[in-house]
């Protein structure tokens, strides 16, 4: 599945392991999010190579879909990492 075809109210798994809620229909780099986590929800914005699975529920089941960068996203996501490498950890 591609970034831009989450929707608004599409659930995620984000990398950090959080569960997360689409906010807005926008596209680009960047998504407005609803995060739950253990302290409880905060909205915030989130790359999109940050976010890890598309969440979907079938008959009481999890399923997860992977989520593809497109070369413009994977673009960017390296220059990102180059930039603020004291950010992201070491491989």
């Amino acid at each position: 599945m591609k970034t831009i075809e989450l929707k608004k109210g599409d659930k995620v798994l984000l990398t950090c392991g959080f569960m997360a809620e689409i906010m807005d229909n926008k596209r680009g780099n960047i998504r407005l999010a609803n995060i739950y986590t253990d302290r409880g929800e905060e909205m915030c914005k989130v790359f999109v190579w940050d976010i890890n699975a598309f969440v979907e529920e079938k008959n009481g089941d999890l399923l997860f879909k992977t989520i593809d960068l497109t070369p413009a996203e994977k673009k960017v996501k390296e220059i990102s990492i180059k930039t603020f490498s004291f950010i992201y950890p070491k491989s």
